[in-house]
């Protein structure tokens, strides 16, 4: 883990093991990410969207875990709070496979998806990481993707090139 002890609203990201985050970075082509959380700003404390639902976890348990502290860097102090109580309120919002393969089809055809795909991907009612991470910022008034994709079709990879794309590695 970085030295860095995340500031509250920063995003990370781990490449993780096992099966799954195996197929995300292989889907993604993103071999530094296949799981995303956002800090609490209390120690190492992250909410993650896991198969579980969404849960507080600790970021030391991720070895490799890259502060995406670059786009955190759009907010202002309140609305990393704002991110960070939207996260923290949806504790136990249930995760979807659904979604996980909804993003892999969006990713392999470009972005495109059929309408009542944007419409899936796009609700709050089931939170993978990566859209739980996207949610907040929303919520505290912060688009990330301004690139057309559907709300919600955002992989932990997306967030990873986002940073990267703004200076910070």
């Amino acid at each position: 883990m970085d030295a860095v002890l995340p500031e509250a609203g920063w995003i990370g990201v781990t490449p993780a093991t096992g099966f799954v985050p195996f197929m995300i970075r292989l889907i993604t082509r993103c071999p530094q990410a296949a799981h995303a959380f956002i800090a609490t700003g209390v120690g190492t404390q992250v909410v993650e969207g896991e198969p579980q639902g969404a849960r507080y976890g600790d970021a030391a348990n991720y070895p490799k875990v890259t502060w995406l502290a670059n786009l955190a860097g759009e907010l202002s102090q309140t609305q990393r709070a704002q991110a960070v109580q939207w996260a923290v309120q949806h504790l136990g919002t249930p995760y979807s496979w659904i979604d996980d393969a909804e993003i892999g089809f969006t990713h392999l055809f470009h972005g495109w998806a059929p309408r009542w795909m944007k419409r899936r991907l796009g609700s709050t009612n089931t939170l993978m990481c990566s859209q739980l991470c996207d949610a907040a910022y929303l919520a505290a008034g912060v688009d990330l993707f301004k690139d057309g994709r559907p709300s919600g079709a955002v992989s932990p990879a997306d967030l990873y090139r986002l940073n990267e794309s703004r200076g910070v590695e």
